[in-house]
């Protein structure tokens, strides 16, 4: 299976050579089965082809973070930021590369400039803090952390050594204490999560995946053919692939297929019942097959899920007309 996953990126590098959204795929597909030299080679011809990629520099700054190069990672990272600063994750990347070569007040500003941080990003922030001697401000941190992630043992263990050095041995203690049982839990999740590992259902899940980009692809170089072969077999290897159903739907429904493009979105809201376009598409697909009460009970989502939407107001208030006519 993972030799079908690479075929499908080789395959459409071959056809769209020239294409950085295929090229950075392959990427993707090799660094995804472990071969990172491999896909560093895809994701720097990528940019050869498109320098405005700023995922690209990010999953390359990431790469070469992971090999321990952090001054080529920085400048990726970098030129990322540069080109999308709402990139979260390069934002948090950078801040870690930073704090891996000694740049604590150039991982701290970028932190704190940060809109928002995950738990993670807070820990990150109180240990950056805490190598500059802000005892203070890492406790604040690493407090924040755990509020956001109580489980965050790293956290626990960094905030037990601010106590340390703020003289609160009680508190340092306490903290190391909840440190240690966290550890052990993340142990025994380890141990139970590698005896149940299922090898082959993580596997279809990635193919799955790959065959939803690679079809994407297809679809903009206006190749529906091969793209919904490749959604088709995306849905059968992993029932719970949202994507590749939604864009069977759409492909199903641009082509009037209406009975079809209905089974998918149906699938698609089973998986996700909270999206409220899936549902006004229900809508729409159940109008043009006639099914004038399946029609009005998925405008009645829509306005339920988003009830600022005019058009979910409008669909059911138009669907309930003709119901009317028709008794």
């Amino acid at each position: 299976m993972r030799k079908e996953q690479i075929e499908a990126a080789q395959n459409l590098t071959a056809a769209f050579p020239e294409s950085d959204d295929a090229v950075y795929l392959l990427g993707l597909v090799y660094n995804e089965q472990g071969d990172s030299i491999a896909a560093i080679k895809e994701w720097k011809r990528s940019l050869q082809l498109d320098v405005t990629r700023a995922d690209a520099n990010d999953s390359l700054g990431y790469a070469l973070l992971l090999r321990d190069d952090y001054e080529k990672a920085e400048a990726y990272f970098r030129r990322a930021l540069e080109l999308d600063a709402t990139l979260a994750t390069a934002n948090f990347r950078l801040a870690t590369t930073l704090v891996h070569e000694g740049k604590m007040r150039e991982a701290i500003s970028i932190l704190e400039k940060a809109a928002s941080l995950s738990a993670e990003g807070h820990r990150l922030l109180g240990e950056a803090y805490q190598s500059s001697k802000e005892y203070e401000k890492a406790k604040a941190s690493y407090e924040t952390a755990i509020k956001l992630k109580p489980d965050l043992s790293e956290a626990c263990y960094g905030l037990s050594k601010v106590h340390t050095q703020l003289g609160d041995r009680d508190k340092a203690a306490e903290s190391f204490e909840k440190f240690s049982a966290l550890k052990k839990q993340k142990e025994e999740e380890a141990r139970n999560t590698r005896a149940n590992y299922d090898t082959l259902g993580m596997t279809r899940r990635s193919v799955a995946q790959t065959h939803t980009d690679v079809g994407r692809v297809y679809m903009i170089q206006q190749r529906a053919k091969e793209a919904e072969a490749l959604w088709l077999r995306a849905a059968m290897l992993d029932s719970s692939n949202a994507l590749c159903r939604l864009q069977l739907a759409v492909l199903c429904h641009q082509t009037r297929r209406y009975q079809d493009a209905l089974r998918y979105y149906l699938e698609v809201a089973q998986i996700d019942p909270s999206d409220a376009l899936v549902q006004l598409n229900v809508g729409r697909v159940s109008v043009k097959l006639n099914l004038m009460a399946q029609a009005e009970a998925a405008f009645k989502k829509v306005v339920e899920l988003a009830p600022d939407r005019p058009e979910g107001h409008a669909a059911l208030a138009q669907v309930r007309e003709m119901l009317a006519q028709k008794k």
